[in-house]
């Protein structure tokens, strides 16, 4: 049964499924009419993800992640009608992530570059109606926990995420509006649905957060003090005010750039030179491939399709 649980429901195809379990909770299967505008998305990352598969490889794969991007996508914009501009966003979102890339990973979290795309090219609306309440908070929580479940070391980040994103919010809120609007801040900002998704499944996506460990308390620890502050910086000067809707994206996508441009992120460890002595105690060098799926319990990615090595098959 763990076997089964471990080859066939790996934690992307975890995060899709549990995607669908929060459009349910929230009545999003309630009628036809309600269902196809939030299916659309998924449905158009999906084959817009197997005909780029069919372009480069002979065989496709079940496309997972653009499912999972698709239904990131449907549950933040919450669309109530299929329109040419979200089915445009959709393929936007995937061609990028194949377009995106460096050492076979995304350069930024796809799911926040689509709904970027979305803001700021279609100007479409970010609704967000998956819950407003402490339940709808707690199962969302539960379901990040089970994904968890799957690879322990990424405790890492969500809990440092959560725990500077609460410290920054808290202080800068006593700062600017003093110790009133206190629990106001701790209701909306940081016990709320909203935030409680983003933390347990967009900062942990595996594909562009570190899979080393202590790069991982640095990535958490930036993109949570980055999501407390953005919103005061754009509130505070009006030329950005138009971003402050974006500030958990960009947030992420300053995340994004840490584990790109730092090769020790993806646990990638410098080759000693030839003229350096060779240690007997040194350990030997992993590929970074084998050190995400370790870590994150992942199937790693080659331009986009997972590895058919890594993955067993």
């Amino acid at each position: 049964m763990v076997r089964i649980w471990k080859r066939y429901f790996p934690p992307v195809r975890l995060v899709w499924i549990f995607l669908l379990l929060l459009v349910y909770n929230a009545d999003g299967f309630a009628n036809r009419a309600v269902a196809w505008p939030l299916l659309a998305l998924p449905l158009a990352a999906a084959l817009t993800d197997i005909g780029l598969q069919l372009a480069r490889f002979p065989r496709p794969r079940i496309p997972d992640a653009a499912i999972a991007n698709g239904l990131f996508l449907s549950v933040i914009l919450w669309p109530t009608d299929v329109s040419l501009e979200l089915v445009a966003v959709a393929v936007a979102t995937v061609g990028l992530r194949y377009l995106l890339r460096r050492n076979g990973h995304p350069i930024l979290n796809p799911a926040a570059l689509g709904v970027t795309l979305a803001a700021t090219v279609f100007a479409l609306p970010q609704p967000w109606h998956v819950g407003l309440t402490l339940t709808d908070a707690a199962v969302v929580a539960l379901l990040g926990l089970v994904l968890w479940s799957r690879a322990w070391h990424t405790w890492r980040l969500w809990v440092v995420f959560f725990a500077v994103n609460a410290v920054a919010s808290l202080a800068l809120a006593e700062y600017l509006a003093g110790s009133s609007v206190l629990l106001y801040v701790a209701q909306t900002v940081l016990l709320a649905p909203a935030p409680v998704f983003y933390g347990f499944f967009m900062v942990t996506e595996p594909r562009t957060a570190p899979s080393a460990r202590r790069p991982m308390i640095f990535y958490a620890a930036v993109v949570g003090a980055s999501a407390a502050a953005f919103p005061f910086l754009f509130a505070k000067y009006p030329v950005v005010s138009a971003l402050g809707i974006l500030a958990p994206y960009l947030a992420l996508f300053v995340g994004n750039l840490y584990t790109t441009v730092v090769p020790s992120a993806r646990g990638v460890r410098r080759k000693p030179s030839a003229s350096a002595p060779a240690s007997r105690s040194a350990a030997p060098v992993r590929p970074t491939t084998a050190v995400a799926a370790e870590r994150f319990g992942t199937v790693p990615e080659v331009d986009g399709v997972p590895s058919r090595h890594a993955s067993g098959g």
